[in-house]
């Protein structure tokens, strides 16, 4: 058990480290002294879990991560996996809504066309009549 309890303490520090934060500013934060800060992430079995809390809102992190009830690697690898799959999404949709546009290019082309071979026959017309 006092293994787990100190890998709490561990991710506690591991995080504030990652943001750069140092104990000084998690414990004003808290409105604690450095020395109070530091005996949470020495021993956070004696805080109470509204403390923990407290400190995964200042790090920014889920205190599911932090007491290690979710696996960070596995919510990490699930983040990556639907960011992929929304950029496969996006990619779909830029692509249908790039063959859309090339639907209604073509209708205008055709319409174009149209015009022109109305306009050629009038013309032909037009150079008949003056023959």
């Amino acid at each position: 058990m006092k293994k787990d309890i100190q890998s709490i303490g561990d991710r506690l520090r591991g995080f504030r480290l990652e943001r750069g934060y140092s104990q000084e500013f998690v414990a004003s934060k808290l409105k604690l002294t450095q020395q109070a800060y530091a005996a949470i992430e020495k021993n956070p079995e004696n805080s109470s879990l509204k403390r923990l809390y407290s400190v995964c809102e200042i790090l920014e992190v889920d205190i599911a991560i932090l007491l290690g009830i979710v696996d960070i690697e596995n919510t990490i690898n699930t983040s990556v996996q639907a960011l992929n799959n929304f950029q496969k999404s996006c990619l779909l949709t830029t692509q249908l809504t790039l063959n859309i546009n090339d639907i209604n290019k073509l209708s205008d082309l055709e319409h174009l066309l149209q015009m022109m071979k109305k306009l050629l026959i009038k013309n032909e017309s037009l150079m008949r009549s003056i023959d």
